[in-house]
């Protein structure tokens, strides 16, 4: 079989018919912006990457070279009840597919109502099949726990395989608790530690706690979170986004159309007319994400990122808007403040065929052993022709190929 089937026009529904159609993301985001918005608004992964503001950014300002992206949507009525963005890259091979994910893109995931049929889901993945002939596999990546993917894509019984990997964890704060038992649960020695930088930040001249939103989060808050991010060792060692033009184009395209949505968070720590702390944040339904993070080390001895995030907390669990303030990265910080962790996987789809199944599903279900055994780790490297690594402690995985 050379690929999946394509899907049919329409798709009969309890609720009538479901039409599905592929566009280019510009198209899709003027045609179902409202909807598709809703729709990740509800998904119960709670992520703003989800939705077409960073979806547009994403195709704007972080595909590399002969890479597109699709947006296959699916409708019943006026409603949008599936969504997936594919980004197509080419290979001698077959094409892979996937849905935008990278290092400042924490997901990509297949959006689908929780009331759509099995049916909706099988249509939109073979429509992003259908849409690339021969393609290998399509990955769904930083899928969390709590997704209705894995369900939707066991019912909808695909000519293909479903191959699940590990796909990091990412850690959050249940906000809806007083402060109170959140510090309850904090390690004495950084309770008290904590407790001491505030002191020593109350000596102080010039203190101030700024949470930006609405109109007065501005896009051009970002340049005070670029500064701050480039002064310490990531600036050090040329790895900050303002060492990068199309990041400083992506995160600022991320900046103009959450400011637009009313969604736009800056939370900036002042000392001396200086910013020691910032967060770059979305506002998502019932969800705070922290997109990035920054200090300045100029401040470290103030711990000027724990009282930021302190002040944070307090403010959240007083105003009662938020379930959740989400970090979205596994940081040893995170441990001091003693947070829980979702989990995310990685969900690859690869058509019943024996290219693909070489190629693709073998390799992935190797990575995954390989991280338990270091002589397959050495194999599977040697079959995809990447050079050797004198360690690799890190455990993690290669890039697609």
């Amino acid at each position: 079989m050379d690929r999946l089937p394509p899907p049919a026009p329409d798709a009969s529904t309890a609720g009538g018919t479901s039409r599905g159609a592929t566009l280019d993301a510009a198209a899709a985001i003027a045609a179902h912006r409202a909807g598709w918005d809703a729709l990740a608004l509800e998904a119960p992964a709670r992520l703003p990457m989800l939705g077409p503001t960073w979806v547009d950014a994403y195709a704007r300002h972080r595909l590399d070279d002969g890479e597109t992206l699709r947006v296959h949507v699916t409708t019943s009525g006026p409603r949008v009840v599936g969504v997936l963005p594919v980004v197509e890259a080419p290979s001698r091979l077959g094409a892979r597919l996937r849905a935008p994910h990278d290092g400042h893109t924490r997901a990509g995931d297949l959006l689908v109502a929780a009331d759509a049929p099995a049916a909706d889901a099988a249509s939109i993945v073979r429509a992003a099949f259908g849409a690339v002939p021969g393609a290998r596999a399509l990955t769904l990546c930083g899928v969390r726990d709590g997704s209705r993917t894995p369900a939707a894509l066991a019912a909808a019984r695909l000519d293909a395989t479903v191959v699940e990997a590990d796909d990091g964890r990412g850690s959050f704060v249940d906000v809806r608790e007083p402060l109170a038992a959140l510090r309850a649960r904090l390690p004495d020695n950084f309770r008290r530690n904590v407790r001491k930088a505030g002191n020593r930040l109350a000596r102080e001249a010039g203190v101030a706690f700024r949470f930006l939103e609405g109109a007065q989060a501005t896009p051009d808050g970002l340049a005070a979170f670029l500064g701050v991010e480039a002064s310490g060792w990531k600036g050090r060692a040329g790895t900050a986004i303002a060492a990068d033009p199309r990041l400083v184009a992506f995160y600022r395209a991320l900046a103009e159309g959450f400011h637009r949505e009313g969604r736009l968070e800056w939370h900036r720590l002042e000392i001396g007319g200086e910013v020691a702390a910032v967060h770059f944040a979305v506002r998502w339904g019932r969800s705070l994400v922290l997109a990035k993070i920054a200090y300045d080390e100029r401040f470290a001895r103030l711990g000027p990122g724990n009282l930021l995030f302190e002040r944070l907390l307090e403010r959240e669990t007083q105003a009662g808007r938020a379930d959740e303030v989400n970090c979205l990265t596994d940081m040893p910080w995170h441990r001091h403040w003693a947070m829980p962790q979702a989990a995310y996987r990685r969900l690859t789809v690869v058509p019943r065929r024996a290219l693909a199944w070489a190629t693709v599903a073998a390799p992935a279900g190797l990575r995954e052993a390989a991280k338990r055994v270091p002589l397959l780790r050495t194999i599977v490297r040697r079959l995809r022709g990447e050079p050797a690594r004198p360690t690799d402690a890190d455990g993690g995985e290669g890039s697609d190929a």
